[in-house]
């Protein structure tokens, strides 16, 4: 028979219901934070056991805690998920229906884009394509303060580039928004079934790869975090694509490419 909730697993629930998401640092902070108010030993080595006797206890109610990864970084995170239906896609919730309607243009462009990201002037122009009025100004303040800020729904980034003059290290010239890893973890069963022919998933760690690196002959797709990890590791002088039936040298794979679906598309 599981066992009720402690009084810390309580407090802590409240607080990742209410935020909706939290990076690995406050989630831990969290943790300690609530075993400390109760007088109950904190060892985050027992962090996965406390997680799971909540996620045990909320499971009738069609929610979980669910782990996550920062595709660049790799960094994780925990959003607390709704399990069948997801009311912030339809509109229930903090945002309207035709808000979210707006959100899943942004979740088009985004996962159709060749490097998983547009800039701020395509979301922006975006609004031109919907079937009701948004302004510019009321669009720039949803993602700006609301999505990317307040919910991280979306997340600034930066477009990958090898600067072969600062340790091969991963440099930007200009921002972009992607997917947040809040949407990767609680939308990925929308984004698979709406966008199937176009989702692929991280050769490395096998998860779904929203912002990542294509190599340029076998197509395969890499987080910039799993890609990274795994290059460090090599034994070889020039480093490999991760798919071992490839072989390609690491300067094919860093690049970005039309798949060959998509150019086939563009020509017609």
């Amino acid at each position: 028979m599981e066992r009720e909730l402690s009084l810390s697993q309580k407090m802590f629930l409240q607080s990742i219901l209410h935020y909706g998401f939290m990076d690995s640092s406050t989630v831990k902070a969290s943790y300690q934070s609530c075993r400390e108010r109760y007088d109950e030993p904190t060892n985050l080595e027992d962090l996965r056991n406390f997680l799971r006797d909540i996620n045990a206890q909320i499971r009738f109610m069609d929610i979980e805690v669910r782990k996550g990864f920062d595709e660049d970084s790799g960094l994780a995170c925990y959003v607390a998920i709704n399990t069948v239906d997801n009311p912030f896609l339809q509109g229930t919730g903090k945002y309207t229906l035709k808000q979210m309607e707006y959100f899943k243009m942004l979740m088009k462009l985004i996962v159709l884009s060749d490097e998983g990201s547009i800039t701020m002037v395509d979301a922006l122009n975006a609004v031109d394509s919907l079937d009701f009025k948004l302004s510019k100004h009321e669009a720039a303040q949803l993602i700006e303060k609301d999505w990317v800020t307040s919910d991280k729904w979306l997340k600034g980034v930066t477009p990958f580039q090898l600067d072969r003059t600062q340790d091969e290290e991963y440099v930007a010239d200009n921002t972009m928004i992607t997917l947040g890893t809040r949407s990767i973890v609680e939308l990925e069963r929308y984004i698979r079934d709406t966008f199937s022919e176009y989702v692929k998933d991280c050769n490395i760690c096998t998860r779904i790869c929203i912002r990542g690196l294509v190599c340029r002959q076998c197509e395969h797709k890499v987080h910039a975090g799993c890609v990274k990890s795994y290059l460090s590791k090599q034994k070889q002088q020039i480093p490999l694509c991760p798919n071992k039936q490839c072989g390609v040298q690491r300067s094919e794979l860093l690049g970005y490419h039309k798949s060959r679906q998509r150019a086939n598309q563009s020509q017609h």
